[in-house]
């Protein structure tokens, strides 16, 4: 589980498994949570997106 903390009260929680990706965010100000599932093969688009995004930007010299 990869699990993100923005500083501000928003936690973001990320679990994978076979089949699907699960997304989990919470605001723990205002009470709100949010559940998004995702199937594996829309996981694998989105990781070659990042991945060439990434590489693009990193041949143009700009840092995250």
């Amino acid at each position: 589980m990869l699990v993100y903390h923005d500083g501000f009260g928003e936690t973001a929680k990320l679990s994978i498994n076979k089949t699907h990706g699960l997304l989990v965010t919470t605001d723990t100000v205002s009470g709100d949570t949010v559940t998004m599932q995702f199937r594996r093969s829309d996981l694998v688009k989105v990781l070659e997106f990042l991945t060439t995004e990434l590489s693009t930007t990193e041949k143009a010299g700009d840092s995250l």
